[in-house]
């Protein structure tokens, strides 16, 4: 009993496990090496280089999926509200782009640390521009979450108006993401305050939710019965 928004809703749901899954890879393979003193990084990013450019290839993969996320969330969403979720659209593809500026800084360490082994570059001008391009990588990846976390109060209001997932659904998604605004405002002001317990308990709130709702998208369909895509009529759910 597929409708062409139950299409829609599943594609909209794998592109959910799609950046839930190339995300999490790059976090796993590179996320360690670009942490700590800028010498540490350097050395340890020199070290494994194999590993860090697949993260960073999966984070320019994280960086098209979010931009292919935002347009098939404009097209299943936009009829509830055309301004809000063309903001939203706009949110996410700004969060797009500046992933992949975050994946140029990785890139430039990856450049600087290869190069800061031989004997033509010094350690004092290595270590310069590895704090550059670190800045670069951090700076930009903040600022992608803020993107997110803006499009994702549009985005996960628009769906508990619409009724596309549960009501509690959408909620978990709205609170999961107001917490990582927070934390997201908080890191931008001054990286170097601690967060404590409340930065661990906006991760652990809001990283099952991707999976969880790409996952019942992607089974599920959604909410609704349509002839095309944006026009919703009701189905319980």
């Amino acid at each position: 009993m597929d409708s062409s928004n139950d299409r829609f809703a599943r594609y909209l749901g794998a592109a959910f496990l799609m950046v839930f899954a190339t995300s999490l890879a790059s976090a796993l393979l590179s996320g360690s090496a670009l942490s700590g003193d800028i010498s540490d990084v350097l050395a340890r990013v020199s070290d494994n280089l194999a590993l860090v450019r697949a993260g960073n290839v999966f984070q320019l993969l994280t960086s098209i999926g979010i931009i292919a996320l935002a347009a098939l969330l404009y097209t299943v969403l936009r009829d509830e509200n055309p301004a809000l979720a063309l903001i939203g659209f706009g949110w996410w593809l700004a969060e797009g782009i500046m992933l992949a500026a975050s994946a140029l800084g990785t890139y430039g360490l990856l450049t600087v640390s290869v190069a800061s082994t031989g004997a033509a570059t010094s350690a004092p001008f290595g270590e310069a521009l590895g704090r550059l391009f670190l800045g670069i990588e951090q700076n930009a990846f903040t600022i992608h979450m803020l993107f997110f976390c803006l499009g994702g109060l549009i985005w996960y209001g628009l769906m508990l108006q619409s009724r596309l997932v549960p009501k509690w659904m959408a909620m978990w998604g709205l609170v999961g993401v107001a917490m990582l605004l927070a934390s997201m405002l908080v890191m931008a002001w001054d990286r170097g305050l601690d967060l404590g317990y409340f930065g661990i308990a906006a991760m652990v709130v809001y990283a099952p939710f991707e999976p969880v709702i790409g996952s019942w998208l992607l089974v599920r369909g959604a909410g609704y019965h349509a002839t095309e895509p944006g026009q919703l009529t009701a189905r319980p759910i």
